[in-house]
């Protein structure tokens, strides 16, 4: 993840966004980290798959990489897309809008 996608996730978690699990969006202006991202790329509203494509070109999501924990009861962790890897922490770890994005982001720790 680039400084950009770094950036729209600390500035949802200093807004307050609420955070959602298991969807990208809800009726009560909850989102996910990864709605975070499409809603800062004005994507949020669009057909799913132009939105990951937009997602994944604005935020340099591309390869694949490894769920941090080692103890993922995921079967094969290594088998992520970077933005799969953010639905996977977002949902699976319950991780909040600013550790995905130290752990994910360009300076962040994870190949």
């Amino acid at each position: 993840m680039n400084e950009r996608g770094l950036d729209a996730l600390v500035q949802a978690a200093l807004a307050g966004q609420k955070q959602i699990f298991g969807s990208m969006n809800d009726r009560r202006g909850g989102l996910c980290a990864l709605g975070v991202l499409a809603q800062a790329a004005g994507v949020l509203d669009e057909p799913i798959g132009h939105r990951f494509s937009v997602i994944a070109a604005a935020y340099d999501l591309h390869g694949a990489r490894k769920c941090p924990l080692s103890e993922c009861s995921r079967r094969d962790p290594w088998r992520m897309s970077e933005a799969e890897l953010i639905v996977h922490l977002n949902d699976h770890h319950r991780w909040d809008f600013l550790t995905i994005a130290r752990k994910l982001g360009p300076e962040g720790g994870t190949p």
